[in-house]
């Protein structure tokens, strides 16, 4: 790990917030800014099946996701403004070396969560599917 990567993971405090998609219930870490987002799961060793990352945009748009520093496949969903599900990226592989590819999704996005990979197929998630969750307000 870069020790730029480093010192910003370590001082990274995650607040988490429960997420419901059908009857499956997971606690997300969120990625609320800049740096959060940045960092993501980057260097993280694994994913429990009832745990995920929510990245927390803005403004809805075409977030794009890469698998660089990752140990982990991952499964990826991108949730609009009406908390709908608006595309998926099931089991992306980590990065080998300096070329990666981003992944952006069909419809633009206000969050992007990310799964143990396996958990669409498993929760027979899909497009289209409700998401339930409430942020926590924002610290001044």
């Amino acid at each position: 790990m870069d020790p730029f990567t480093w010192i910003l993971k370590q001082f990274q405090e995650y607040r988490t917030v429960d997420i419901r998609i059908g009857k499956k219930k997971l606690k997300a870490l969120l990625a609320d800014t800049p740096e959060k987002r940045m960092i993501g799961l980057m260097y993280t060793d694994r994913l429990l099946s009832d745990q995920c990352m929510l990245f927390v945009f803005d403004d809805e748009d075409m977030y794009g996701i890469w698998m660089r520093n990752m140990n982990f496949p991952i499964d990826t969903i991108w949730i609009n403004s009406k908390m709908k599900i608006v595309d998926i990226e099931q089991s992306m592989m980590p990065a080998k070396g300096l070329s990666f590819r981003t992944y952006k999704p069909k419809s633009p996005a206000l969050f992007v969560l990310e799964t143990a990979s396996g958990f669409v197929k498993k929760n027979k998630v899909s497009i289209y599917t409700k998401v339930f969750f409430e942020l926590p307000k924002k610290e001044v």
